[in-house]
């Protein structure tokens, strides 16, 4: 506040402003600042279609003739209206009951991150999406204004349901809400049956029986509009449309009443003469904590009609109310009301039926207090009137009363309630029987309201590897990956001939080449696989070396034997220049087969290097035949019948040619050519403790070839 009065006196001095009126301005400034109530009424949101949704990239696409209403940042409500799919095929009762809601009543809160122009506009959202939707099932997104305290001046509204957005008001405050005028959406939701003028005087002999048809085959009035897809096929005769009302059948049956918290009311038949069975309600929805999905509550069917004008019509089935959604601490009504009714059917139908009420709608208040009594008014609307002077078309049904839904888990004292169900219609001329009409039945409560709102950032997968190169010689390319994303994903490496799931890792394959390597990472998100690639060209340019080895006399030899070696490279070049190593061992030692003569067991490689000076090594172990020969470091030559002698171990295949035994200066102390054990004496005298050294020759049946060895005993006394 005192940077604002220096500014003022600033503005003053420079130019030469009354102080009076500057005074003045900066009070209303002030007042507007600490009050903050900010008044409102007609129609407050903006509403689009949304046209496509992407989980992977977590954005929705709107038109872009559309796209101006919005802003970044602003809070949105998404929501499906509808896409349940209806049990038909059999045309039986059961026809137009809910199989499956599937992604109808499905909603959120989010909010607008990015808005990218285009053939049609895509909203990055901030959240990650928590529901699935069909676009299909006519998904729209509406702006959800965010008010501190506010006063509601004149009548608050939305814009109507016109098949693909509207029916909605939704707004928030942080504080007070203060109603000074009335909150009215009655006849905003869900459409009523348009009546037709049908050519078809009577289907069949009779009239028409079943439940539902295609509309080409003009077997009765339009179906209300409901979550399900009967407005859309099979949109005639008097199965309901999920929450919909059914129309009447041919011949001047009446339509049923929309459904909401109850089930609307069924039309009345048509009798005498061409019958026709009247509209069945529409169904009540399941509106639960478990499901947490919102609907629009049903419309009315209209009454079949084989004539429109002046001398006699069937009537449309009446729309339902709309969708009110207030989240608020506080609300004070003064004497008003948020009123959602279904619409009464009018003006009556001239020996002709009439259509169905709307349901009432749905009211959702997320409020923490109610200071005043709040008064809510969602009453089902009335079934059409019908005149008649002998046809006896019946009366047109009842919608539903509507749904109040509230976030705490019983009844709240100061909320009333005004909710029938809508009356039948009334039928004068000739005829007094309403043919079974029925008024729609009571609407009520639901408690324990959650909201869904999104807290989870979304990042999309943002991929990059690299990078492209080529490998000269055998050491293979380090590849790195680096994955950015807010989800948990998998990620993979993959080529022609193999794969590798950590992201950083060397790339080396067997073989020269030319290789596509493929980074990918990607998750799942409502059984749709979002997946980011990012492919890195790697040039392989080394010689592929196998080395195969043969012998006359097996895969191992004795000293003085020779090994063949032959080296299969690939791919063939004659400008190949060729190592072995160890060098002396191997003769020649510089072309690709060869001849090594080992003197031990131990590894033998080639070293191939091409023209560009790229090389690689391959190794070979070759065995050489060793004598097993074993020996203790000791023995106790005691007399205990336990460790008295010593003669190293040996195998059976191996001759003792001598074995000597020699003191540690070198005098000759035992000897025999046979595998005779020592004892520890000389000369029959026991010698003194100590290490010596012997030396052992034998010769191996099978070669003929003679090994030496030598090692230390101990005598321990």
């Amino acid at each position: 506040m005192q940077k604002l009065l220096v500014a003022v006196e600033h503005l003053l001095a420079k130019k030469n402003i009354k102080m009076k009126k500057i005074l003045f301005l900066l009070l209303i400034v002030i007042s507007a600042q600490a009050f903050g109530q900010q008044n409102i009424g007609g129609v407050i949101n903006r509403y689009a279609n949304v046209v496509e949704v992407d989980y992977c990239k977590n954005t929705i696409s709107i038109p872009s003739s559309l796209v101006a209403q919005f802003s970044v940042g602003d809070k949105i409500l998404i929501i499906q209206m509808k896409g349940a799919s209806l049990k038909e095929g059999n045309n039986n009762i059961n026809n137009g009951e809910i199989d499956d809601y599937n992604s109808a009543g499905n909603w959120e809160f989010n909010e607008i991150k990015i808005i990218n122009s285009g053939a049609n506009a895509i909203i990055e959202l901030k959240y990650e999406l928590e529901k699935s939707y069909e676009v299909d099932g006519f998904v729209q997104i509406v702006n959800v204004p965010q008010y501190t305290d506010v006063n509601i001046t004149n009548t608050l509204t939305c814009q109507n349901w016109d098949g693909l957005f509207g029916g909605i008001l939704v707004f928030e405050a942080s504080g007070t809400i203060s109603m000074n005028a009335n909150i009215d959406l009655s006849g905003s939701g869900f459409r009523g049956g348009v009546a037709e003028s049908l050519t078809n005087p009577c289907f069949g002999i009779n009239g028409y029986s079943g439940y539902s048809c295609e509309y080409s085959l003009v077997c009765g009035a339009k179906k209300g509009e409901g979550v399900g897809d009967r407005y859309e096929s099979e949109d005639l005769g008097r199965a309901p449309n999920a929450n919909g009302g059914g129309g009447g059948n041919d011949h001047n049956a009446c339509g049923g009443g929309g459904g909401a918290y109850g089930e609307g009311g069924k039309g009345g038949f048509h009798n005498p003469g061409c019958n026709g069975p009247g509209g069945i309600g529409g169904l009540e929805l399941e509106y639960n904590n478990s499901l947490n999905k919102i609907f629009f509550t049903g419309a009315g069917g209209a009454g079949d009609a084989n004539s429109l004008g002046p001398f006699g019509h069937g009537t449309n089935g009446g729309n339902a109310g709309g969708l009110v959604y207030i989240t608020a601490n506080s609300i004070t009504q003064n004497g008003f009301k948020i009123i959602s009714n279904g619409i009464d059917v009018t003006p009556y139908a001239d020996e002709d039926g009439a259509g169905g009420g709307g349901a009432g709608g749905i009211v959702v208040l997320d409020i923490n207090n109610y200071p005043q009594n709040i008064d809510i008014e969602l009453r089902g609307g009335r079934g059409g009137d019908v005149v008649s002077n002998g046809s006896c078309p019946g009366v047109g049904g009842g919608g539903s009363g509507g749904i109040v839904w509230i976030s705490q888990s019983s009844s709240v004292a100061n909320i009333s309630l005004d909710a029938p169900g809508g009356a039948i219609g009334s039928i004068s001329g000739g005829c007094t029987d309403v043919n079974d009409a029925q008024p729609g039945e009571d609407g009520g409560f639901y408690f324990n309201f959650t909201k869904i709102e999104g807290d989870k950032n979304f990042e999309a997968i943002s991929l990059v590897a690299g990078n492209d190169t080529t490998l000269c010689g055998a050491d293979g390319v380090p590849l790195w990956a680096n994955v950015s994303t807010s989800k948990d994903y998998d990620f993979i490496w993959t080529w022609s001939s193999g794969s590798e799931t950590e992201e950083d890792f060397t790339f080396n394959p067997e073989y020269s080449g030319n290789y596509q390597v493929v980074a990918s990472a990607s998750f799942e998100k409502f059984g749709i696989s979002c997946e980011e690639i990012y492919i890195v060209n790697v040039g392989i340019n080394k010689p592929h070396i196998s080395i195969e080895t043969s012998s006359f006399f097996g895969d191992t030899i004795l000293i003085g034997e020779v090994f063949f070696l032959n080296a299969l490279i690939t791919p063939t070049n004659e400008n190949y220049s060729y190592s072995w190593t160890p060098s002396e061992r191997v003769e020649p030692n510089n072309t690709r087969n060869t001849i090594a003569t080992p003197y031990e067991t131990g590894e033998y490689c080639l070293t191939v290097i091409d023209e560009n000076a790229c090389s690689n090594t391959e190794c070979i172990t070759l065995f050489i035949y060793e004598p097993e020969i074993f020996s203790p470091d000791a023995f106790t030559p005691n007399n205990d019948d336990l460790n008295n002698t010593f003669f190293p171990i040996i195998t059976e295949d191996l001759k003792v040619v001598s074995f000597k035994i020699y003191n540690r200066w070198g005098d000759l102390v035992y000897e025999t050519n046979e595998k005779d054990a020592w004892n520890g004496k000389k000369d029959g005298i026991d010698l003194a403790s100590d290490m010596y050294i012997w030396n052992l020759e034998v010769i191996q049946d099978l070669s003929n070839n003679t090994f030496y060895k030598m090692g230390n005993i101990s005598i321990v006394r």
